[in-house]
């Protein structure tokens, strides 16, 4: 049952990764133009996927936990 929670889950992360690519990449830059701050996007691009997918991976483990224990496994 796990893994069919977790193709269920898969298709928002990929979304939201690809969107929120596009979106830190676009920031980044303006950051950059503005502060003359020299910092890779990719930093600011990790820093935003580790808090998303820290918070993603607490709401799945919970939904998995309580679905085995509504199912009674």
């Amino acid at each position: 049952m796990a893994k069919q929670l977790f193709l269920y889950y898969l298709c928002p992360v990929i979304l939201s990764v690809t969107i929120s690519e596009a979106f830190i990449l676009c920031a980044g830059r303006q950051f950059v133009i503005y502060t003359g701050i020299h910092t890779e996007w990719t930093f600011y691009f990790g820093i935003s996927f580790v808090g998303f997918f820290g918070i993603y991976f607490l709401y799945f483990a919970v939904t998995c936990f309580q679905f085995h224990k509504n199912i009674g496994l």
